[in-house]
């Protein structure tokens, strides 16, 4: 009789493991993607020990602040991005919603975020910030992150707002008034959100596009000042043309390097982006800027190389001495998970915030490209992953039901 029970039992669990498996996709059986899972468990345990109060991250005094109105975000780079990161560590139900899988107080901060974004319009005159739109970018990402809906986010004059057209084609401030950083992150905020631009707008996509074309450097790649591609540079303007680089539409630019005409598609300044990248990748697999082999640009190429759906560690252009990105970024981890911005005397020796963070969503990314998910700054639901793949999870299943 108990083995029959056991076997109804069994059927309901395959018939309830079916249809999980159909509605939500699940993580792909991968080695790699297991090991980098509780690596990143390791990054986001060192950030709450260096941060938090040792329970809680994103819901700790240093994330949250107390007012009359309730817990308010202190959104900032030192907050936001390593939240994201955490937003990112899971998977989007077809719904949007994201199953956490390090599940620490996301919706306390991401309705903080709503709070003090209704907050900031009223201090500024309808303004998140009166002079960074990259503040607004980020939050749209950090929101769209943690399960929001960044086009319907606080509230300000009675209206909803919409952080998305506020950050990028609608955008009160001068987009530009930032270079080249503005109007990467509207890309890359916009089109986190798959949000569609209308066609009256202060900032069309094509101004946009235009823009970050027209300063590519004559053999490739981008910087901030000078005429040598900076790895971060080049790495985030990647992320900004990643989901575009399909896209058949051409563009005629005057580059500003040289004034040279230059006749191109996005995915033609990807491609040579990645060129760039893969020249100017140390023999140990490193990166520098500004003269320096450092943590973030390890972590900003490898995000990029994600978005872009390049392993690092099989993708020949990224293999020196048979050294990758990420073998380089990992120099840089503590014994206790955080990360050290440069190394003292050929090791990792100072815990450096900015540094744990950007290599916690850099890892994230790649985790996400080993799982068959969305790419860190595509906030669409997931992919469903391949049918074999499915039916091997569920056999498994079967297999330990019917075995008791």
């Amino acid at each position: 009789m108990n083995r029959y029970r056991l076997r109804a039992a069994g059927c309901v669990i395959l018939c309830a493991a079916l249809l999980f498996f159909t509605l939500c996709p699940a993580f792909a059986a991968n080695s790699s993607a297991d090991a980098l899972a509780q690596e990143i468990t390791a990054v986001f345990d060192a950030r709450k020990k260096y941060s938090g109060n040792g329970k809680t991250l994103l819901g700790g005094s240093d994330f949250l602040l107390q007012s009359a109105d309730g817990s308010i975000a202190q959104s900032s780079t030192f907050t936001d991005w390593i939240a994201l990161a955490m937003g990112r560590f899971s998977i989007v139900n077809s719904a949007g919603t994201p199953a956490f899988l390090y599940a620490d107080a996301q919706a306390a901060y991401r309705d903080g975020l709503a709070r003090y974004v209704t907050q900031q319009y009223e201090k500024n005159g309808g303004l998140l910030s009166k002079s960074k739109v990259t503040e607004a970018q980020r939050l749209v990402l950090t929101a769209a992150a943690l399960g929001g809906n960044p086009a319907r986010f606080g509230t300000y004059g009675g209206k909803t707002v919409n952080l998305i057209a506020d950050s990028s084609y609608n955008c009160s401030l001068d987009i530009t008034r930032q270079g080249m950083m503005g109007v990467i992150f509207a890309l890359i905020a916009k089109n986190a959100c798959d949000a569609k631009t209308p066609q009256t707008v202060k900032y069309s996509d094509e101004f946009l596009y235009t823009y970050l074309l027209k300063r590519e450097l004559p053999k490739g790649g981008w910087t901030l000042m000078g005429t040598i591609p900076d790895p971060d540079v080049t790495a985030m303007a990647l992320c900004a043309l990643a989901l575009h680089k399909e896209d058949a539409a051409v563009y005629t630019v005057t580059r500003e390097a040289d004034a040279a005409p230059v006749t191109t598609t996005l995915g033609a300044a990807v491609e040579r982006g990645l060129g760039v990248l893969s020249r100017m990748q140390h023999p140990d697999g490193s990166f520098s800027s500004g003269n320096t082999v450092n943590c973030e640009s390890a972590a900003q190429v490898l995000t990029a190389l994600c978005m872009c759906g390049i392993d690092p560690e099989t993708d020949a252009r990224f293999q020196k001495n048979g050294s990758s990105v990420l073998d380089a970024l990992r120099a840089f981890r503590l014994s206790g998970g955080g990360f050290a911005h440069t190394l003292t005397n050929g090791r990792a020796k100072d815990y450096n915030v900015m540094a744990t963070d950007q290599a916690a969503y850099a890892l994230v990314a790649l985790w996400r490209l080993k799982s068959g998910l969305r790419g860190l700054y595509d906030m669409r639901p997931d992919l469903q992953q391949p049918l074999a793949v499915l039916l091997r999870q569920l056999l498994r299943v079967l297999v330990r039901v019917f075995s008791l």
